[in-house]
């Protein structure tokens, strides 16, 4: 039983589904690999995470995002800044 439910939960599709918004850090530099520091079922969860990881990752990128959607970034993502 406890078996069944991990191998549920390591599954995208499953985990997508319950907790669809993501925080992401990414690196500066090529190549730029992304990280996820956090997934949240709510948006107010999601944005504390994302403010949480502002001050945990000075300097980074941190972005939330709603499936394809970027609804926060620590700075403009059309910035040629590095």
């Amino acid at each position: 039983m406890m078996a069944e439910a991990l191998r549920q939960i390591g599954e995208p599709s499953s985990m997508e589904a319950a907790l669809p918004f993501v925080v992401e850090r990414w690196d500066r530099g090529p190549p730029q690999h992304g990280e996820v520091v956090a997934r949240a079922a709510s948006s107010g969860l999601a944005f504390a995470c994302f403010y949480s990881a502002l001050r945990e990752h000075l300097g980074a990128l941190i972005v939330l995002r709603l499936g394809g959607r970027v609804l926060a970034s620590s700075r403009p993502l059309n910035s040629e800044q590095d």
